[in-house]
């Protein structure tokens, strides 16, 4: 009689890819592998979920990433799409159904845009307003959704609900930050997500350096071993700390740099 045995594997190596198994979300992690898709490659297909991690030989780390539908420049730091992904922010909206302990989704009511289908998938779903009791303060990841216009919709998520979220709660939406990325503007209206280590193609996919020595645009002279920010003078470029509150750092300076120069940044944004 043939006997068959169960295999239990949390941990795969499949084409050079390494491929962790969560069973209570039924999904796997992936790490990034050079022989798929380089970190000095892109393209026009996506090849990894968005935010996979890549760690080069020497250190670096890239995240995958997808460009918007304008070209980026190689040495620029860029940034979350804007306004969360929409045109407008979908931010304190009505839940019109509840949702129970253990329910694997949620209800928003977007607001004046119209959301297509799985514009929002790998992105978040926040309770903003409300009690504890409520839901308050969860965070879920969107695993899809139907498109909709100006209607309550219901959210799908990887992970079941740890509270309820009342219908006298309100909830917020953000698109994935790898997702449609751009060069980061003058005006901040994103958060910042990495670096193009390569000149990328509208709309192409690519891995964006989030940590290590990289070479970026520098707007503000820099000098060795100080802090480095997001520059607001001239777009995708970074600069000289000024020790602001509003200041977002991305990193350390790894030599003294002149103005519009490129330099040497140990980046600090995604280890």
């Amino acid at each position: 009689m043939a006997r068959c045995e169960q295999l239990s594997v949390s941990e795969l190596t499949v084409d050079g890819d390494i491929r962790r198994i969560d069973p209570r979300r039924s999904t796997i992690t992936i790490e990034g592998n050079e022989s798929t898709q380089a970190w000095y490659e892109e393209s026009s297909s996506q090849l990894y979920p968005l935010g996979t991690r890549l760690r080069h030989h020497d250190g670096r780390v890239f995240r995958y990433a997808g460009a918007a539908a304008v070209a980026l420049v190689a040495g620029n730091l860029l940034q979350s799409a804007a306004a969360g992904g929409t045109t407008t922010e979908q931010q304190n909206l009505d839940i019109a159904t509840a949702s129970a302990v253990g329910n694997y989704f949620g209800y928003a009511t977007v607001g004046t845009d119209t959301i297509v289908a799985n514009l929002f998938k790998d992105g978040y779903y926040v309770v903003s307003q409300g009690s504890a009791a409520q839901g308050r303060g969860q965070i879920y990841q969107i695993k899809s959704h139907a498109a909709s216009i100006h209607a309550s919709t219901k959210f799908y998520f990887y992970e079941p609900c740890r509270v309820v979220i009342s219908t006298s709660a309100k909830a917020s939406l953000m698109t994935n930050p790898y997702k449609a990325v751009i060069q980061a503007p003058t005006t901040q209206t994103g958060v910042v997500v990495g670096t193009a280590p390569i000149a990328v193609t509208a709309s192409y996919y690519f891995w964006t350096q989030t940590w290590g020595v990289s070479n970026v645009l520098v707007e503000t002279a820099t000098t060795a071993g100080t802090s480095v920010i997001r520059d607001l003078t001239t777009a995708g470029t970074v600069g000289i700390s000024g020790g602001t509150e509003a200041e977002e750092v991305v990193g350390m300076a790894g030599s003294v740099t002149d103005n519009t120069d490129m330099g040497f940044v140990f980046l600090t944004i995604a280890p």
